[in-house]
């Protein structure tokens, strides 16, 4: 499993419309065969800071994402007005871990 992390600074007047095309794109990543799931974060001292974190099951999913014309589209749009900067890191997991606090009510003792 990877995971990739996509952090982008936003230029200021343009975070509508990058939020806008994020949510545009969204449902497109479920056509992505290896696609697991995505969740968006923001800075909590630069709102114009948004991380994006997605997971994929291997390389070739993640390929099939950089390739996909709708993305492309929006990269070029990224880097020609909305992004002030952008990083991109792509990570394997090599171990996991969980903990889940259970939310069934235990009888009393």
């Amino acid at each position: 499993m990877l995971a990739v992390l996509f952090e982008v600074t936003v230029a200021t007047p343009h975070r509508q419309r990058y939020l806008d095309l994020a949510a545009l794109l969204r449902p497109q990543l479920d056509t992505i065969p290896g696609f697991i799931s995505i969740k968006r974060f923001q800075s909590l001292t630069d709102s114009n800071r948004v991380l994006s974190l997605s997971w994929w099951e291997n390389e070739h999913a993640i390929s099939q994402w950089r390739q996909f014309e709708a993305h492309r589209m929006a990269q070029s749009e990224g880097k020609a007005q909305l992004f002030d900067g952008y990083r991109i890191h792509i990570c394997e997991v090599v171990r996991q871990h969980e903990f889940q606090r259970s939310t069934r009510s235990e009888p009393a003792s």
